[in-house]
């Protein structure tokens, strides 16, 4: 009678360290790879209409003829350090398909003063690069992690440099 529960005991056990063990090497695998960005997902253009903004918030003439739009960027505190994420929703609002975009973009920290980076040196301006192909009017959302360790606002982003598939760039000038 007490064979079946032996066995039932140690199958059970057997199968819960499997599972623990596949969770630990998940979060090692995150660790290991967090200084790369990530693409999060690719949208398409329908599911993401209601999220757009109607009128461009850059006050800069060089931002608004820009191919990329920014959609929407936020802030989020990284489970295993100090450090901030970010994450940047852009589309591809031209013609041409890119192949690799340079963004950059500006924090402050709680004082209003620029944010430090992650060197713990005062920057306030911050860069990424992505290397994803974007097609016209296609939707992608980036995050880079451990870029800051006291941003608390974004005041700027915008895409500084863009080189499109058939090896034309764009840049601000």
């Amino acid at each position: 009678m007490k064979k079946p529960y032996l066995l039932f005991f140690f199958a059970f056990t057997t199968l819960l360290s499997c599972i623990e063990s596949k969770q630990k090497k998940n979060l090692v695998s995150e660790i290991t790879n967090a200084s790369k960005p990530k693409t999060i997902s690719l949208i398409k253009q329908e599911e993401i209409d209601s999220i757009l903004p109607n009128k461009s918030n850059t006050k800069n003439e060089s931002d608004r003829k820009s191919p990329i739009t920014i959609v929407k960027s936020s802030l989020s505190k990284n489970l295993y350090s100090d450090h901030k994420d970010i994450k940047i929703i852009f589309k591809n609002s031209g013609k041409k398909a890119i192949k690799a975009i340079k963004l950059e973009w500006q924090c402050l920290n709680s004082f209003n003063e620029h944010a430090n980076g992650r060197n713990f040196y005062g920057e306030g301006t911050f860069e990424g690069k992505s290397t994803s192909l974007l097609k016209p009017g296609q939707i992608q959302i980036k995050t880079w992690e451990d870029f800051s360790t006291d941003a608390s606002k974004i005041t700027k982003v915008r895409a500084n440099c863009i080189v499109f598939t058939d090896g034309t760039k764009w840049e601000i000038q």
